[in-house]
């Protein structure tokens, strides 16, 4: 509580500490969230933590793929590979758990060798707070970057138009080097899709009619998705989101070659 009081420098800063201010203000919150039954404050605050971090996990979900495919070189800071609530200095600096991290990601590794993948991916988002698809989404997208380095490092951007009745709950790009493609779609705002915590913001019910359109790809072009192995098309110019959003609300589509 002190470290973001000071950090946001309104009464007290960590060059200026405000002894008093700081002193009423933890006695503020003992006595508010003192360990008393019931405590309706307390249980308040963590229903709405809980629904943060759900909301939060799906933002750092649009983050990573951003992150990892936007022009310039992505920085990943070591130990943010999952989720991690540290704030600043000296929270942020202290041992990651590699271990942790490399079991996670052995297990998380041969989902796409199964026949279910996609099922099995989709499982990871019910509970994306846990931050294995925040894991999943980097390694993926690290992989890709490693595979066509030319496509990140030359390639071009443009922005996508995206229409219908969600279009301001996305972004939408497309990467282009040497005959190759990637486009990105990704969710955002998603409290402001009248989503629910527990309820993933996919399929046609919470995207409609939303589309992405596609300049210069002909119809039947195949897109595969590298997040979750799914394979799409292109139809009348561009992708549906309810198709492409039918498990993760992310995407990072590579044109398939014949």
């Amino acid at each position: 509580m002190l470290k973001a009081a000071r950090e946001a420098k309104a009464h007290t800063s960590w060059v200026s500490p405000n002894p008093g201010y700081e002193d009423a203000l933890l006695g503020f919150v003992r006595g508010l969230l003192g360990r008393l039954q019931p405590n309706p404050a307390l249980a308040d605050l963590q229903a709405l933590a809980q629904t943060l971090a759900w909301f939060g996990a799906l933002n750092s979900l649009t983050t990573v793929l951003i992150k990892f495919t936007s022009p310039g070189v992505p920085d990943l800071y070591q130990g943010n590979e999952i989720m991690d609530l540290s704030l600043v200095d000296p929270d942020n600096r202290r041992p990651v758990d590699y271990a942790l991290r490399e079991r996670l990601l052995e297990e998380l590794a041969g989902l796409l060798d199964t026949p279910d993948a996609a099922a099995r991916i989709a499982a990871l988002a019910a509970t994306p707070e846990d931050g294995r698809l925040k894991l999943w989404a980097t390694w993926r997208l690290l992989e890709l970057r490693r595979a066509d380095h030319g496509l990140f490092s030359d390639g071009g951007y443009a922005a996508l138009k995206a229409s219908g009745a969600q279009a301001e709950h996305l972004i939408a790009y497309r990467r282009e080097h040497a005959g190759r493609s990637l486009v990105v779609v990704a969710g955002r705002l998603f409290a402001g899709l009248r989503a629910r915590p527990r309820r993933l913001p996919v399929g046609a019910a919470v995207w409609g009619d939303t589309r992405v359109a596609l300049p210069r790809t002909p119809d039947g072009t195949r897109l595969d998705n590298v997040l979750t192995g799914e394979r799409l098309h292109v139809e009348r110019g561009g992708i549906d989101i309810a198709e492409v959003f039918a498990r993760l609300p992310a995407a990072a589509l590579v044109t398939v070659s014949d």
